[in-house]
């Protein structure tokens, strides 16, 4: 019993901490983006092994010659946000589950 209510406590304060690291790493990457410091918009072409791998570029044209790259940045940052969101809200959750998990495993160790 010992052990479960050790577990619960670790896995508590495990699910909290990556909660809170996927929220200031976000934060981080949208603060950089609009510092332009990261360049989301075109990612060059590398080399390994004289082989060239080819890699998402945002940079698109229609026939029109209109440029989207700026639109497709914001796509990408909404979607991204909201991954992160997500992931926070799960994360947080999960850690309120072992936290009550660790609540009622000490009830049972009080009524025995």
């Amino acid at each position: 019993m010992k052990r479960y209510k050790l577990l619960t406590a670790v896995l508590d304060v495990g699910f909290k901490i990556l909660a809170i690291g996927v929220a200031f790493l976000s934060i981080i990457v949208v603060i950089s983006t609009f510092t332009k410091k990261i360049n989301l918009g075109k990612i060059e072409d590398f080399n390994m092994l004289n082989e060239s791998f080819a890699v998402i570029s945002f940079v698109s044209t229609i026939d029109n010659g209109k440029d989207y790259s700026v639109s497709m940045k914001i796509i990408y940052l909404i979607v991204m946000l909201m991954s992160a969101l997500l992931l926070v809200a799960i994360f947080w959750l999960t850690s309120k589950i072992f936290q009550d998990l660790k609540k009622i495993l000490n009830l049972l160790k009080a009524y025995k």
